[in-house]
Formats: C-alpha cells, structure tokens, sequence
C-alpha cells in the first residue's frame, strides 16, 4: 500500500486530489492535511502532494519532512526555485492545470525514486530554450517506450514500421536531446524526466 499526504489549505483541492488517489488506485491510501506543520511525524508518507501557491517565507526545505518524495503543485506565475525544491525533496512538479494522468504519472514516478515535470513546468523552471531542446514528439515517445523494456533497434523497427537506420537517428536524436550517453542512461533520463514510469 502507497501512502500518501495531501497537503492543500483549500479543501477542494486537498479533498479533490485524495478522492482522484483513491479512485486512481486500490493500492493507494491518502489523508488529507491544511499545512505541512499539521502532518504528524510518525506518518512517513510515500509520497507527499503539496500545493504550493507562492514562495513560502520559510523555505521548503523546512516544511517538508525529511527524506520526502514531493510532489508540488505550482503556482504558474510563481514557480518555485528548482534547485532548492529538489534539494528540499521535491520530484515532482504540476501546475494546478495538471491533467489527472499527469498527476498520477508524477506520484508513481516519484514513489519509485524519479522526477516528474509536466512540459508546462519544464518551460517555466528552466527557460523556453530548454524547454524546446527536451520537448519530445510522440514518435520520439513511444521510441523511448520500446528503448526502456530493452528492445533492440531492429526490433523496436519492427514494432514502429522504421528501418533499423532509422530507429538509430532515432535513439541519437532523442539521446542528444536528454544529454543521455549510451540507452542505460536514455532509460534514466526517460524515467526522471516522467516519460516512461517504470514497471
């Protein structure tokens, strides 16, 4: 059973995500808090989703538990700091726009160690040039798909109707885009990023 805390001051929000978790999944349970200092201690969630409407006066790395997988759900206009959300526990990051899919999409792949950005949070956390350099095409999707269960380009050119030429352009491009060295490490990078959750 995944635990998870919802940490929302709007009940609609805090109570909206707990019944989204639990119609998600049977395995998952969730309890639903207004503040993070409201959390009890000894609960250790899996996984702790937090709506983070504005830069805190105290930082997050404060708030959180120690040791917490986070998932934050952003202010757009006011996304927090990358580097000290992940330095915090953040690995996860939503804005409130967020489709169901993506939220549950970030909650597995942070219980399972990895990070999660939607796109539209890529581009506000790093800059539109980034955002483009690691934006992928649904092709380039599904490629990364038949790459993590360990197919080989000839058989991934059987599955996507490529040429074994091809699915090589294919995997280079994708690599260079995800600053990936070898397919161990597009495998990686494909889970952190939130692409591919693994199994």
């Amino acid at each position: 059973m995944t635990t998870i805390a919802v940490v929302a001051a709007g009940s609609v929000v805090r109570q909206g995500v707990c019944r989204l978790l639990a119609e998600a999944s049977s395995g998952f349970t969730s309890c639903g808090f207004t503040s993070l200092a409201e959390m009890p201690a000894e609960l250790d969630p899996d996984v702790v989703v937090v709506d983070w409407p504005h830069r805190a006066v105290d930082p997050l790395a404060r708030l959180l538990p120690a040791d917490s997988r986070a998932v934050l759900l952003c202010d757009p206009a006011d996304p927090p700091d990358l580097a000290q959300a992940i330095a915090a526990g953040a690995r996860g990051f939503l804005t409130r726009d967020t489709e169901v899919d993506d939220l549950l999409l970030a909650v597995d792949a942070v219980r399972h160690g990895g990070i999660h950005l939607t796109a539209d949070m890529l581009g506000m956390l790093t800059g539109d040039a980034e955002r483009h350099h690691l934006a992928l095409g649904e092709r380039e999707i599904e490629l990364l798909h038949w790459v993590t269960r360990g197919l080989t380009n000839e058989q991934i050119g059987g599955r996507m109707s490529l040429t074994k030429s091809t699915v090589t352009s294919y995997v280079r491009q994708v690599r260079s885009k995800l600053n990936a060295a070898n397919k161990t490490d597009l495998t990686r990078r494909a889970i952190e990023l939130g692409y591919v959750v693994p199994r």
